[in-house]
């Protein structure tokens, strides 16, 4: 099993799949923090699916 992740891992460093992963990966996570911001910084007399309902128009 060692073998066949280490295989894995060296194809997809070798491809840049690995590097592709690693920055959609950072980018969800910019958008998550991000669209947590937004929410968070909504007035609180809605509910969190209203407001980002109402933040998206």
């Amino acid at each position: 099993m060692d073998d066949l992740y280490a295989e894995v891992m060296s194809l997809l460093h070798d491809t840049g799949a690995f590097a592709d992963w690693q920055r959609d990966k950072r980018l969800s996570q910019t958008v998550s923090d991000s669209r947590n911001v937004a929410i968070s910084d909504l007035p609180a007399s809605t509910s969190g699916n209203d407001r980002l309902s109402d933040a998206m128009q």
